[in-house]
């Protein structure tokens, strides 16, 4: 079936304004999902995808900085596992205060990594979203990941230049949104910049057969870990762990290590939790 994003081939008899897919074109990347439980299957959200803006929103009493961690954490592994280029994208800012702002998109840059960019946007005072548009130029193709409430399609209003995309309060409480995208889109972002798809908002993504990503999104770790005196070392005690002794070189982030360490955990236990014939 082709999904979002998909390069396909199609024959438009004459008269007719729609065509017929005859197939579709090999991917070059394809963003998956795992949906389901013991006997679930991936789901491709978008193909062909270059980069990946992982969208956390600021201000918000229920997103404390653990729960922004480990949403960014595993969205740069599926984003990592497809090929394309992970960009986290703090919407919101406007609601904290400037310190408080540097301080968050701060902790997320040592989590993400060298080489992910974090930026801090609003769509009220445009902070951040020439930056935004700077990493989807013309030919690339991008995709929004974030949560519902996150301002997801606030984000792509803006960058659109134009209320394209519907948008819903979010509850005062807890910033809770309903879901504004129903549906998965593609729209074009003005010249000279690419073509952006948006998500539904997803309320969770869980790890199942991406130990490929996570290799990809925490590098210095794995190759640290093969100087480990123990092959079945947990980079948690052990003696000799190169791991240990890169973090306290301070050659690696403490934090990093810490989410490798729980998506690593939550894989293994998902993958036991599948049905004997479910092959990854």
């Amino acid at each position: 079936m082709p999904s979002i994003g998909d390069f396909v081939a199609v024959r438009v008899s004459p008269g007719h304004d729609m065509g017929v897919i005859l197939r579709v074109l090999p991917r070059r990347t394809a963003f998956e999902r795992w949906r389901g439980k013991s006997r679930g299957e991936r789901q491709v959200l978008a193909a062909n995808v270059d980069v990946i803006f992982i969208v956390q929103p600021l201000g918000a009493e229920r997103d404390t900085l653990p729960l922004m961690r480990d949403r960014v954490a595993r969205s740069l592994v599926l984003a990592r596992d497809c090929g394309a280029e992970p960009v986290v994208v703090l919407t919101k800012v406007d609601r904290c205060e400037a310190a408080e702002v540097v301080q968050i998109a701060d902790d997320l840059r040592r989590l993400a990594g060298p080489g992910v960019r974090v930026i801090a946007t609003s769509s009220h005072t445009g902070e951040g979203l020439d930056e935004v548009r700077a990493c989807i130029p013309r030919g690339a193709v991008g995709m929004i990941l974030g949560e519902s409430g996150a301002g997801k399609s606030t984000l792509l209003n803006t960058l659109l230049g134009a209320e394209a995309l519907e948008t819903n309060a979010v509850r005062e409480r807890d910033d809770a949104g309903r879901h504004t995208t129903v549906a998965r889109i593609m729209v074009a972002l003005p010249e000279p910049c690419g073509v952006i798809a948006d998500c539904p908002g997803l309320r969770s993504l869980p790890l199942v057969g991406h130990e490929r990503g996570l290799a990809r999104a925490f590098p210095e770790v794995v190759e640290a870990s093969r100087a480990c005196r123990f092959n079945d070392c947990s980079h948690v005690h052990e003696p000799g762990c190169a791991v240990l002794r890169g973090v306290e070189d301070g050659e690696i982030e403490r934090v990093r290590v810490d989410a490798f360490l729980a998506l690593a955990r939550e894989m293994r236990v998902s993958a036991q939790s599948l049905d004997p014939d479910i092959h990854l």
